[in-house]
């Protein structure tokens, strides 16, 4: 496994520099996203933390004067219930998204870690999406149930 974090203070420094949006937009890697995805679902619900990491993308693509238009709903949640599933310890199935993610402090580095080395493609969202259904305007608003293949 390849060492991504070595402190909580890391963790917390990317999750500060996309909330603040001192992160320039070219620094925001998808590693960065997945960082976010697991600290938010450690400190909320699932709901709580869908809603952080919208409004979080939103906030961050205008400050960086991004079109309005890259944002996409069904990617966003795709890649927040994956890493909900992953660290669930299974990739099939969340019992109950209501709830935060039981994580204790001193496993979150090394999580964190083991998550960006086992997601670190972002193209695993092309082996449950079409190009075509996820580039749609309908994908880009709302979320869109996958049509290759079934997260659960």
């Amino acid at each position: 496994m390849s060492i991504h974090y070595e402190s909580v203070q890391q963790i917390e420094a990317i999750v500060q520099g996309f909330e603040q949006c001192t992160t320039p937009k070219d620094d925001f890697s998808h590693a960065s996203h997945l960082t976010v995805a697991l600290w938010y679902l450690g400190h909320n619900s699932f709901d709580g933390a869908a809603a952080k990491m919208r409004n979080g993308l939103f906030r961050f693509i205008k400050h960086h004067d991004i079109p309005s238009e890259k944002y996409n709903e069904t990617i966003t949640m795709f890649w927040l219930d994956v890493v909900a599933r992953f660290v669930a310890g299974d990739i099939a199935a969340i019992d109950d998204k209501r709830e935060r993610l039981a994580l204790p402090a001193n496993q979150l580095v090394p999580v964190a870690n083991e998550l960006i080395q086992a997601l670190r493609d972002p193209r695993l969202l092309f082996d449950y999406y079409s190009e075509g259904l996820i580039n749609s305007p309908d994908a880009k608003v709302e979320w869109l149930p996958p049509d290759r293949k079934q997260l659960g």
